[in-house]
């Protein structure tokens, strides 16, 4: 048969784990900048449902930003530091991963680390 679709949606799944790796490599962090795009259907129904509670066992505050176009990404990356991140948690959205390259240059000018949903974008300097 054929391969149609491909799911990423587990529950307790990526986003849990991306959280915890993300604790790993910045154990003292306390607060977090969470990119999402609102109308990613992803980010609407999973991110309500996984984030709280693992953000709650690893003494996580999540600061939510939103971008909608490419435009929007890097005034929502710098309103997280301006909240006061200490790191950085991109979700996945094709206006975030596209060039591959763009989200790390524009997080490296803050400075903070970052976990990527996608490889690529810590092939192109991004730190995990």
């Amino acid at each position: 048969g054929n391969l149609t679709g491909v799911t990423t949606v587990v529950a307790g799944g990526i986003m849990a784990k991306s959280l915890d790796l993300l604790h790993q490599v910045v154990p003292k962090a306390t607060r977090i900048g969470m990119l999402v795009n609102p109308t990613n259907e992803v980010h609407r129904t999973r991110v309500p449902l996984e984030i709280p509670d693992a953000a709650r066992q690893l003494g996580f505050q999540i600061v939510t930003v939103e971008a909608r176009t490419a435009d929007e990404i890097e005034p929502a990356i710098n309103a997280a530091v301006g909240k006061g991140a200490e790191a950085l948690f991109i979700q996945g959205d094709p206006v975030f991963n596209n060039p591959p390259a763009r989200m790390p240059q524009i997080v490296a000018r803050t400075g903070l680390p970052a976990i990527y949903f996608l490889r690529t974008q810590a092939q192109a300097g991004g730190l995990m």
